[in-house]
């Protein structure tokens, strides 16, 4: 999956980028496959192979720290190794940035990679109740009727090109997150610092949404993740007052619909996974995954 997203990468048209595969801790055997492809291509590819893993938020901070390093870029693309991208999608994003420099996020249009005229991401808002990212279009058709870039509120975390002066300002991803909601706190957080999310409909993206978390743990630890990100994220954004609306909205749209939907299909790790994800979002604990506090890298 990650050597296909790397072919896609392999033929877009631009003259100036790097990219960086950043390695989460993943077994001996797919990391020499990775391994071995990079190094037959290592003008365009370096392999950042860190020990444990990280994270979504991790494993990207750490693609960051690396790419700054060693390149001073202006925009850096954090891009979902489940994906397969257009020839073209990163100068139609890459455009954008031009227009205004108040802008800091810029997002493509995303598809499902198995329904690929059914949209994935079109644009997106914060629920300002439940604190999750909403996707327009959500699983429909693309109407293909709008062609013009246009503003929104929520950038999704599989493919988003973030402004070197947005991460001077506001920094990365908040690793506490570890993964799921990390980008819905990251747009908050641009918003929040006066900074723009541009939708650009002409980029466009192809996503096998979902297969890492359940390849890696299973549709138990993504839900787990998101009950404690949510509790997490409206600590972090809410006033006292907003506890009336969020708690009720939050235990019947979350908490009573996941369980009663696992429960019904006999999920029960699941749904001790919603109760402990709740217990930890408000004693801020990440059960689960240990993992240092400073990067570890894999010996070579």
């Amino acid at each position: 999956m990650t050597i296909a997203c790397l072919d896609s990468l392999a033929q877009i048209h631009h003259d100036n980028f790097k990219v960086f595969v950043v390695d989460n801790g993943s077994i001996e055997k797919e990391w020499k496959l990775i391994d071995d492809y990079i190094s037959t291509n290592n003008q365009l590819f370096t392999l950042i192979s860190l020990q444990y893993n990280y994270g979504f938020t991790g494993g990207n901070n750490a693609g960051i720290i690396e790419a700054q390093k060693e390149y001073q870029p202006k925009n850096v693309l954090l891009l979902n190794n489940d994906t397969v991208v257009d020839p073209f999608f990163l100068k139609e994003m890459e455009v954008e940035f031009l227009k205004n420099e108040r802008i800091g996020i810029v997002v493509p249009k995303i598809y499902f990679y198995d329904e690929p005229t059914k949209l994935y991401y079109a644009g997106g808002y914060i629920n300002k109740l439940s604190g999750m990212g909403e996707h327009n279009l959500w699983k429909q058709e693309d109407p293909k009727d709008n062609f013009k870039p246009q503003s929104e509120q929520f950038a999704n975390g599989c493919c988003m090109l973030i402004s070197s002066k947005l991460l001077d300002k506001i920094g990365y991803l908040n690793d506490h997150f570890f993964a799921n909601i990390e980008d819905v706190e990251y747009s908050y957080r641009a918003l929040k610092a006066d900074f723009g999310i541009i939708y650009v409909p002409r980029a466009i993206v192809w996503h096998k949404e979902g297969f890492a978390s359940k390849k890696n743990k299973g549709q138990w630890f993504r839900i787990y993740l998101c009950t404690r990100n949510l509790i997490l994220f409206f600590r972090e954004r809410a006033r006292w007052y907003s506890l009336f609306l969020f708690v009720p909205y939050f235990f019947i749209r979350w908490v009573a619909y996941m369980s009663l939907k696992s429960i019904l299909s006999k999920d029960f790790k699941s749904v001790r996974s919603i109760f402990l994800g709740c217990l930890d979002g408000i004693t801020k604990k990440l059960r689960y995954v240990q993992r240092p506090d400073t990067f570890i890298f894999r010996p070579r």
